[in-house]
């Protein structure tokens, strides 16, 4: 299928980068399609391809790393793998520049397939069917997950895969939102257990969850606000 799994635009809004099931990365540039736009027919207008990479598998989801210059590494997920690659498109290469795995357990069970990922500047993480998070340290030579944290078993009974994850502005706070409708937010910087921060630390930091929201429950709880969330899905 060549069906478009995920798009996303970097900080400035000037490249667009769209991932498929037939397995493509490709990134835009959205600024010549702007200027295209003004002097010819959009319908017509295609924009200019800047990079492209092929992978094997379908691509789940893609994302630019955040950067404090240009933006050039992004990083993916594949479908029913349990890996997160890193790639630098300023390099003419499919090979990516790193790839994270998780931990096989001691009975040798394969890891749970990822299903959303999300960055800052120093971590990667990713979420797991499992209602499990990882957290890659970037700066780290290790392949293998920083922090390992999980949902609550209580959050588990609703729905353990964690479908989204987003960092806030602010780069210590994660929200995740589960299959069972539930919206937790987690302190990357560790909890009163931790040295008081999740990187640089010698001891293993926990992440509590902050907070948690039921949105399935806030929905039925509010029949105006879901017969409008209803009517616009139908659109």
């Amino acid at each position: 299928s060549n069906a478009v799994s995920c798009l996303d635009l970097d900080e400035e809004g000037a490249l667009l980068l769209a991932g498929s099931l037939c397995g493509t990365l490709c990134a835009y540039d959205m600024l010549s399609l702007q200027y295209k736009a003004q002097v010819a027919d959009l319908e017509n207008t295609v924009p200019a391809q800047v990079a492209k990479l092929y992978c094997p598998r379908p691509i789940q989801n893609a994302q630019w790393m955040p950067a404090s210059g240009q933006q050039s590494e992004i990083a993916y997920i594949c479908a029913t793998e349990s890996k997160l690659y890193l790639h630098d498109l300023s390099y003419v290469s499919d090979k990516p520049m790193r790839i994270f795995s998780q931990a096989v357990d001691g009975w040798g069970v394969a890891p749970p397939p990822l299903q959303d990922l999300t960055a800052t500047q120093d971590a990667c993480l990713a979420s797991t069917r499992s209602g499990t998070v990882l957290l890659w340290d970037r700066r780290a030579k290790s392949s293998k997950p920083k922090l390992t944290f999980t949902l609550p078993d209580a959050s588990k009974a609703r729905g353990a895969a964690i479908r989204s994850l987003a960092v806030a502005e602010d780069g210590v706070t994660l929200y995740g939102g589960s299959e069972g409708g539930l919206l937790s937010v987690w302190d990357l910087r560790g909890g009163n257990n931790s040295s008081g921060a999740a990187f640089g630390s010698l001891r293993k930091p926990s992440i509590p969850i902050l907070s948690g929201f039921d949105l399935v429950a806030a929905m039925q709880s509010d029949p105006d606000f879901l017969h409008e969330s209803l009517s616009r899905s139908s659109l």
